[in-house]
């Protein structure tokens, strides 16, 4: 697990930091293969970098900037929206067509692409609702993982896997074109957050889990504070991640028209609206990744992500 420190300024953050030149791009060496004599983390040696609002006066905002480690998570990359009440409700196009995944006899990954959010309510303080990919027939199919909820907290779901959902989940075709809608509010002293998702306008699938106020977002009144998040993930499935293993387990997709929403109007989740991103594994294991305005080697536009992990080093 990666530590987790509290800083007060920036000078603080600057003395555990390794500082980066780089202005455009990946910042390498993920890993403390240098020996650099900062603060690592004690389980796994790694180095956390950590990445908040107040490096937007240090660096330009396209610096790649690695928030916190995550070991034996596979490779993966975060996209966090500015933390405010100001969108109650994001959503992302996902071409089924583009989420293309390899995995090789006897590995064990799940690969997601996904909207999530975190709050500072009591309980509830994340969760993720997106696509994941069933690992024996290849399919994409609707998933959510709520963390510390339970099935008393499913207010209803419709063909949406995981936490407390379907047993049979809808599984997307081939060709579909997704948009997932996420939404959070407060209504008769309930917390809650929902998901559609639809197809040419059709809604296939919807789950919504709503908690007593305060237990997902912080206080009893008034909007909900939050960060939106959209990512992309292939996680080791066995044993916590400790085979987190070079086994040429390999994904590649795209999302687009990631869009953040104040009532009814829209705007682009682009860099003015991007509290932080960063991408795990890189570039030993994820050699191309593009976060809306962020690049790496590629354009594909302002509000679409576009990911390429290959597990083909070993990191741990």
């Amino acid at each position: 697990m990666a530590v987790d420190i509290k800083f007060n300024n920036a000078a603080e953050i600057e003395a555990y930091c390794v500082n980066s030149t780089v202005q455009s791009g990946l910042i390498q060496n993920v890993l403390n293969s240098a020996g650099q004599t900062h603060f690592k983390d004690p389980d796994t040696g790694l180095l956390p970098v950590i990445g908040c609002d107040i490096y937007k006066s240090i660096y330009p905002f396209n610096t790649w900037i690695r928030s916190f480690i995550e070991c034996s998570a596979g490779g993966h990359y975060y996209c966090h929206s500015t933390f405010s009440d100001a969108y109650n409700k994001a959503s992302i196009q996902i071409p089924v067509n583009e989420a293309q995944v390899i995995l090789p006899s006897g590995t064990n990954r799940r690969a997601f692409i996904s909207m999530g959010m975190l709050t500072e309510g009591d309980r509830i303080r994340m969760c993720d609702i997106g696509i994941a990919r069933d690992r024996d027939s290849g399919a994409w199919y609707a998933f959510s993982w709520c963390k510390n909820a339970t099935s008393a907290d499913v207010y209803s779901c419709s063909g949406v896997g995981g936490s407390g959902g379907s047993a049979s989940p809808y599984v997307f075709g081939a060709n579909d074109q997704l948009t997932i809608e996420y939404s959070v509010g407060r209504t008769g002293g309930k917390d809650y957050v929902k998901a559609e998702f639809k197809v040419g306008g059709s809604t296939k699938a919807s789950i919504e889990y709503r908690v007593p106020n305060g237990e997902m977002f912080k206080g009893t009144s008034g909007a909900p504070e939050l960060s939106f998040v959209r990512f992309m993930f292939m996680v080791p499935m066995d044993n916590n991640g400790a085979h987190d293993d070079r086994d040429l387990t390999a994904m590649s997709a795209a999302l687009h028209n990631a869009t953040l929403y104040s009532g009814t109007t829209a705007y682009p989740w682009n860099a003015s609206r991007i509290r932080n991103a960063w991408v795990m594994q890189a570039p030993q294991n994820v050699d191309n990744a593009c976060i809306g305005d962020c690049r790496s080697s590629s354009t594909i536009g302002a509000k679409s992500d576009y990911c390429h992990i290959y597990h083909c080093t070993q990191v741990h």
